[in-house]
């Protein structure tokens, strides 16, 4: 009698351990997920908080260039084409001469009446729409120029604005001059990287380069991988 009472005793002891270590490998599996989750959380947090800051320092020196179409017909859109054209030949040159963002600035605000006066000698075979020129602080989504990619965030801007301006936009960086790209390969010339790349800081340059916030997240995963595992 007492044998079998010793044999379910053991028997239970083992059906106890088995549970006990399938509970045991479910909550290593429960809190390595919370931990991969937690991870992910803080390296993207940490991220997002470097671009932040890489944004801020970009913005201080570069001017983008904005301008905003009539409204979204073709013919709007075309318009919108022919009048970005005719400024950045206009500019090309009186920009080459800026050697900081300062200065750049003091041409723009110095050649507002004359980049709208441009701008509208451009519709006068189309709408004859005015033109409205101002340089202001404005909010920009992410873009790509060639194999520079800029944050998201806000930049001084010079803008041009066609009739209602409410169309769809096209954007550029008009210091240093990133607005003269190859259009067709997408091709920024080697002297405007040269000189934005004297401008920004060697970190907030390569922040610029697409596969840096790849390298990011490698370099934040491997701290918080070096921490918490």
């Amino acid at each position: 009698m007492f044998e079998n009472k010793n044999k379910r005793i053991e028997k239970i002891r083992e059906t106890v351990k088995k549970i006990r270590e399938q509970l045991t490998m479910k909550q290593i599996v429960f809190l390595s997920l919370l931990v991969g989750m937690f991870g992910a959380t803080v390296c993207t947090a940490f991220a997002m908080e470097r671009q932040r800051e890489s944004q801020i320092h970009i913005a201080e020196q570069v001017i983008r260039f904005h301008i905003r179409a009539n409204s979204d017909s073709k013919e709007d859109q075309e318009e919108k084409m022919m009048v970005k054209k005719q400024v950045v030949e206009y500019l090309q040159p009186l920009m080459k001469q800026a050697t900081s963002v300062q200065e750049g600035r003091k041409i723009l605000s110095a050649y507002k009446e004359e980049i709208k006066e441009v701008a509208e000698k451009a519709l006068e075979t189309t709408s004859n729409r005015t033109v409205q020129v101002c340089l202001t602080k404005e909010k920009f989504p992410m873009k790509r120029y060639g194999d520079l990619v800029f944050p998201p965030g806000e930049y001084e801007a010079l803008r041009v604005d066609i009739g209602e301006a409410k169309g769809h936009n096209w954007w550029c960086v008009m210091y240093p001059s990133l607005c003269f790209i190859d259009e067709a390969h997408g091709i920024v010339p080697e002297l405007s990287k040269e000189k934005l790349q004297n401008t920004l800081s060697e970190e907030d340059y390569e922040s610029l380069k697409p596969e840096y916030h790849f390298k990011l997240l490698d370099y934040f995963y491997g701290k918080v991988k070096n921490r918490f595992f």
